[in-house]
């Protein structure tokens, strides 16, 4: 059992395509092939945090966004994005997701090492301890926004070969960003409160 972070996945938006400039040639080939290479990387007993924007239901056609999510592999956690709040409350799509919540602090174990994590579909400029080297994962700029000299990067799927990021994946990125000099500076002493 694995976790996978993504976001900004925005099945059924036609329009994304265009904006974008995703390379595909219909909103059908786009859905299928980001789902498609969803199930490459998801098992179906692994774990996925999508960080917003996950579906877009158009004209009120809510069944071909539950068609879609049925098909993904894996539990689903998502963070709401500024396209869901009115899409995945709907019955049928609700029910799909493990939880849905507007920000969450991820606490996970990867070779022995505590993980945490936050998760919230905005960038957030200070997070929950940040200043002790807690990491922060967005989504919604799409990658628009330049590098910042703090611990928080972008998991829009465009980014990543439209396809959810393994916490293996996280981790080495943010060990990327504190070797090449991106980290924090800690400036409150030691965490005392690291559960």
């Amino acid at each position: 059992m694995s976790d996978y972070f993504t976001s900004d996945l925005h099945l059924g938006h036609a329009n994304i395509i265009q904006h974008e400039n995703r390379p595909f040639s219909s909103v059908e080939e786009h859905d299928a092939e980001l789902v498609r290479r969803w199930n490459q990387v998801v098992q179906p007993n692994d774990t996925v945090y999508v960080l917003g924007d996950i579906g877009f239901v158009s004209s009120g056609d809510k069944g071909r966004l539950i068609a879609l999510l049925r098909t993904m592999n894996g539990t689903i956690h998502l963070i709401r994005g500024n396209h869901d709040h009115n899409n995945v409350e709907k019955p049928g799509i609700r029910e799909r997701f493990y939880w849905i919540k507007d920000i969450y602090m991820y606490r996970g174990q990867l070779d022995g090492e505590k993980i945490r994590i936050v998760l919230c579909h905005y960038p957030i400029e200070r997070w929950e301890r940040s200043q002790y080297g807690v990491w922060h994962l967005h989504g919604h700029c799409h990658g628009s926004l330049p590098k910042a000299r703090m611990l928080r990067f972008d998991v829009g799927c465009m980014l990543h070969d439209y396809r959810p990021l393994s916490l293996v994946e996280v981790v080495r990125t943010f060990e990327a960003m504190v070797f090449w000099g991106i980290g924090p500076v800690f400036h409150h002493g030691e965490d005392q409160n690291d559960d």
